[in-house]
């Protein structure tokens, strides 16, 4: 893993298999009406990865970036559901 200094992506990770991508990240440490929502600001057409992060519970959900998910339940934010993003979208 690199961290980027740039404003268009926060790092870059190489995947196992041997893929660069570019990465943004963002956060939400409190939801509303059981819902975290996450501000898309510089998520562009660059990015291939956002990482979704909810603080509580510290879980963390990866979506390809033009999948990238605007509002997201409490309920989605599990360690499964962590595993298998990661497991996913970061081969």
């Amino acid at each position: 893993m690199a961290n980027v200094n740039r404003d268009e992506h926060d790092f870059w990770i190489r995947t196992p298999s041997g893929r660069l991508l570019t990465v943004q990240v963002k956060t939400a440490s409190m939801a509303k009406n059981d819902t975290f929502s996450f501000f898309k600001g510089n998520v562009t057409a660059n990015t291939n990865i956002v990482a979704l992060v909810a603080l509580p519970p510290e879980v963390v959900l990866i979506y390809p970036g033009d999948q990238m998910q605007q509002r997201c339940a409490v309920g989605q934010f599990t360690p499964e559901h962590m595993a298998s993003s990661i497991k996913e979208h970061l081969q």
